[in-house]
């Protein structure tokens, strides 16, 4: 993972995504980051975020957001 600021920028959009899904329980936050999802092929939110392959999970936070609505 390098410092690169577009990266971090969407990985703090995430994230804020997320807390807002959980309305800033951080225990859920931490639970979703840690869980498997069918949505991301079995993987974990982490290890997508750890792999640097975060256009799936923004995919699939984009449709977390819009359930929301």
């Amino acid at each position: 993972m390098g410092n690169d600021p577009q990266r971090q920028e969407s990985l703090e959009k995430i994230l804020e995504a997320v807390y807002l899904n959980f309305k800033g329980d951080q225990d859920k936050v931490k639970e979703w980051l840690h869980q498997s999802h069918p949505q991301l092929g079995g993987e974990t939110p982490i290890n997508l975020i750890r792999s640097d392959r975060i256009d799936l999970l923004i995919d699939v936070i984009r449709t977390m957001v819009d359930e929301l609505e």
